[in-house]
């Protein structure tokens, strides 16, 4: 059974969309072909507060980031009112001292989405639509969601992995999890390699998952052991070189105890090693 299954959220597409026309995060020609549908100074309020509103993976996370960003993202058509409410709420106390931005923000974003929704994401939807739809086939026949769980030992705690795709993203973070099972991803790679980046982001999932919050609080510490055990188990799935950087030292650890060790046990001698 196939259990990764791409997905396209109007919601997610919106606050990405922003991100891209602001150059917030997201540098790039979707952004700049949109941008002129937006008034200046409205991009100008989100690109004031780009490093309250972004994340650089494994090193940095904006204070605003999920408040902003993950949590309206992560919606399905209620994030204009989301943003409307936030407004409210908002205004009503101290943020620690962020206040002002959220306030601005949120106007901002929730007078944009009309924009948005009438102009721009017709024809968004439909790209989106086709890319999802190829690559949700080459998942349906090829099996690897069932290969990656036999491989280690693992069934995750959710029916489906959802990778949800936005039109918006080159050129800044992607791969962003919104939840155990959702993960926003890119369009600019052909279907193949959309297939490798999605399955290696199912490992990570599954990795975290066994690890669990209460085992490993400061999970990020250890992000290169987490991406290298994911390099060891992607390299048994897919030929060839990974897709990501990783420490090959460690690599070769995973692979010297990986007949007796289970996912959980060999991410951690690998961080006691030294």
């Amino acid at each position: 059974m196939n259990r990764i299954k791409p997905i396209i959220n109007i919601d997610t597409s919106y606050v990405f969309h922003m991100l891209a026309v602001a150059k917030c995060g997201y540098d790039n020609d979707y952004g700049k072909c949109f941008a002129p549908l937006h008034d200046a100074k409205d991009l100008q309020v989100l690109k004031d507060n780009e490093i309250l509103l972004t994340i650089e993976g494994g090193v940095h996370m904006g204070e605003l980031y999920p408040l902003m960003v993950i949590v309206p993202a992560s919606l399905q058509y209620g994030v204009e009112w989301y943003y409307a409410f936030s407004q409210h709420m908002y205004s009503s106390r101290d943020w620690g001292g962020l206040t002002q931005q959220l306030l601005a923000i949120s106007d901002v974003m929730a007078r944009n989405y009309s924009i948005f929704k009438e102009k721009v994401w017709g024809e968004a939807k439909a790209e989106l639509l086709a890319y999802a739809a190829d690559v949700r086939k080459a998942f349906d026949e090829n099996g690897i969601s069932a290969k990656i769980e036999k491989l280690m030992g693992l069934t995750p705690g959710y029916d489906e992995f959802q990778p949800i795709f936005a039109n918006s993203l080159a050129g800044g973070a992607e791969a962003i999890d919104i939840s155990d099972n959702r993960h926003i991803f890119g369009i600019g790679r052909d279907t193949e390699g959309a297939v490798k980046f999605i399955s290696h982001e199912y490992i990570i999932s599954l990795i975290k998952q066994t690890v669990g919050i209460n085992d490993m609080p400061n999970i990020m510490q250890y992000w290169i052991e987490i991406e290298s055990l994911a390099a060891y188990y992607y390299g048994k799935i897919f030929e060839g070189k990974h897709i990501f950087v990783e420490d090959r030292s460690i690599i070769e650890f995973y692979e010297s105890k990986g007949g007796m060790l289970g996912a959980k046990d060999l991410l951690f001698a690998a961080i006691e090693r030294d």
